[in-house]
């Protein structure tokens, strides 16, 4: 339990050494991992960005297109319904509980499309940023030290969680977020 008269959280609390080494020795660790792969780095990008996104790009694609032509197929449903109406083959009451039911479906899916359209649009980011990540690496040959500069070009943020334990046994995980990567890029 915090204290009350305490200026930090005591159960996420970390000390300024212990978040220092940590930051430091991330942004390290994917130096040497650039360096490593410094020769072919556009296919490596190239070969990270693909990673696993074959199977996934083609479920959005097929997701898309599915909803797509289903929002058509409504969009067709509503037109002949106004058709049956104007000919006097469909009641009133009918009309608008079957419109009312097409219209729902139509606004449940539009949101779904343009999810699944901007997922397909960050896809395409995904090489840019492991390039302005590996430019940046190479920017900063060797960071040696923490300066606000590296921090803020390098760390997107910090997440550190509760700590378990106590004294000698007293553990904390500490998650650091780079810009325009994503640690799974990372696993060999």
């Amino acid at each position: 339990m915090p204290c009350q008269h305490s200026h930090y959280c005591t159960t996420h609390y970390i000390r300024y050494d212990d978040i220092y080494r940590i930051v430091l020795e991330g942004i390290q660790a994917k130096q040497r991992f650039v360096k490593e792969h410094g020769a072919d780095l556009s296919q490596y990008a190239q070969k990270l960005a693909d990673r696993g996104a074959d199977i996934e790009l083609k479920q959005i694609r097929a997701d898309l297109d599915k909803a797509q032509k289903r929002c058509k197929e409504l969009d067709i449903l509503i037109q002949k319904l106004f058709e049956q109406v104007a000919l006097g083959a469909l009641s009133q009451e009918r009309f608008a509980t079957l419109s009312q039911t097409y219209e729902q479906e139509q606004q449940t899916l539009k949101p779904k499309i343009a999810t699944l359209e901007a997922k397909l649009t960050d896809r395409g980011g995904d090489m840019q940023n492991i390039m302005r990540f590996f430019e940046l690496v190479r920017k900063h040959e060797e960071v040696t030290e923490l300066t606000a500069e590296n921090i803020h070009e390098f760390v997107e943020s910090v997440v550190v969680y509760q700590a378990e334990g106590k004294r000698l046994d007293r553990t904390q995980k500490v998650i650091v977020n780079f810009r325009f990567i994503k640690d799974s890029w990372f696993e060999a």
